[in-house]
């Protein structure tokens, strides 16, 4: 049987900050790739931009259902109240 795993918000908000730091660092490799298209656009080049660009968003798309889990994991009843 698979162990019952707590979750906290807190621990949703460190992955999500953690892929926000991931995307940031990929940011910057997709924009090399761009600017290396721009002066000499080759397939190869062009395949890196797309593959980085497919990185950031799949890390954005981490960050975003990891956030959205920390809402879950909060204290409904303080907002109610």
């Amino acid at each position: 049987m698979a162990a019952n795993i707590h979750r906290t918000a807190t621990d949703d908000a460190t992955d999500a900050l953690a892929a926000l730091d991931a995307a940031a660092r990929e940011l910057a490799n997709w924009r090399a790739h761009l600017l290396r298209v721009q002066r000499d656009p080759t397939f190869p080049a062009a395949l890196q931009a797309r593959r980085s660009a497919q990185v950031v968003a799949g890390v954005i798309a981490d960050a975003v259902a990891s956030t959205r889990r920390a809402v879950c994991h909060t204290d409904v009843d303080e907002l109610v109240s």
